[in-house]
């Protein structure tokens, strides 16, 4: 016997071959069901290209192991497929985030009371370093006159760039070897305190000395401009008449 119809397989070829040749030929359409085609024996030579349709595919059939790597691309990809649960834990990059995207209701509550927290703090420093760069103390006016001459004079500082004056302290009819003593806080180092002496009754500076505490910058008439770079300063002023 011819071999291909060897074993219980053969035979049932065998079989089928004869009652088709008994039937008086090939067998008909739709003839030929399952049960007449051999478990195993359809090939992909047997299947035509694009035979198989996605209708002929049972669900979760393709698994995994059947796509080929790198095989997925984005346009394959559905809007709003990949959820949270999608992406590996700590695998979202700052490069991955567009600018302006996160936004104050993505914080967490306790992050945000932080946030406010350490910005109540940053603002309090920035006081503090403010209030730092404010030169504070005592300017002292002595009456360096060595005889009776009494005068009056108010003190102002002066805005490095504007030139506004700003006055914080007077004094009135300041007798001869006295001195007195003023609180000054000049809004940042680069403020002068400027001394101006009152002509009232014909008075006029007649020489004045800083014995410490900054140099004078400039004096015209009975204006005396100051820069001061210590908390202690003491001014000697002469009048005449």
């Amino acid at each position: 016997m011819n071999s291909r119809y060897n074993g219980s397989m053969g035979y049932q070829r065998l079989i089928k071959e004869i009652k088709r040749d008994t039937g008086g030929g090939p067998p008909g359409p739709d003839s030929v069901g399952t049960s007449q085609i051999i478990n195993g024996t359809i090939t992909t030579a047997d299947i035509c290209d694009n035979a198989i349709t996605y209708e002929k595919i049972a669900a979760n059939a393709v698994t995994n192991t059947r796509i080929a790597n790198l095989a997925v691309t984005h346009a394959k990809l559905s809007s709003n497929c990949v959820e949270s649960h999608n992406i590996v834990d700590r695998t979202i990059l700052g490069i991955d985030i567009s600018l302006g995207q996160i936004g104050e209701a993505h914080f967490d509550a306790s992050f945000t009371a932080q946030l406010s927290a350490f910005a109540v703090a940053l603002e309090e420093d920035g006081d503090a370093i403010k209030e730092l760069q404010k030169l504070q103390g005592i300017i002292s006016i002595r009456n360096a006159n060595l005889y009776e001459q009494g005068f009056s004079y108010t003190l102002s500082y002066k805005h490095p760039t504007t030139g506004i004056l700003t006055q914080f302290a007077s004094y009135t009819k300041l007798s001869m070897t006295i001195t007195a003593t003023h609180f000054f806080k000049l809004p940042s180092l680069t403020h002068k305190i400027l001394i101006e002496v009152s002509n009232v009754g014909g008075v006029s500076v007649e020489g004045a000395n800083i014995i410490y505490g900054g140099i004078i910058e400039d004096s015209d008439g009975n204006n005396i401009l100051l820069s001061i770079d210590d908390v202690n300063v003491m001014v000697e002023i002469e009048v005449a008449i």
